[in-house]
């Protein structure tokens, strides 16, 4: 939506599909980001629509290790859920990001546009 300085605000919309659980996620959401050289750092809340609703406020951080490149950490701060994983831009607005999440360990890849 916007960029101040190193701060910006975002909204996404996303589709994940989540291998070990066989589940279609489509989630809409809304970020603010602090960028300071390569460590990105995020808060936000995600609103996923599908299969249940339910909404997911998140404290998130990147470091980029090429210029499309990075690794993720994020923490959901309801459920107290834990994912790692790294995130690849080919394009600006395009994020496809392949994770794996804790307790209950599970693998999953997503596609999400930034608008």
């Amino acid at each position: 939506l916007g960029r101040v300085g190193p701060i910006a605000l975002a909204t996404s919309a996303g589709l994940s599909y989540s291998i070990a659980e066989g589940t279609l996620y489509l989630r809409a959401g809304m970020s603010s980001s602090f960028r300071a050289g390569p460590l990105g750092i995020h808060a936000g809340a995600s609103l996923r629509l599908l299969p249940e609703f339910s909404l997911s406020p998140y404290a998130a951080f990147d470091y980029l290790v090429a210029e499309n490149l990075a690794l993720l950490g994020e923490l959901g701060l309801l459920f107290l859920d834990v994912r790692a994983g790294v995130l690849f831009r080919p394009l600006e607005s395009l994020d496809l990001k392949a994770w794996v999440g804790f307790p209950g360990p599970s693998v999953a890849a997503g596609v999400a546009l930034r608008f």
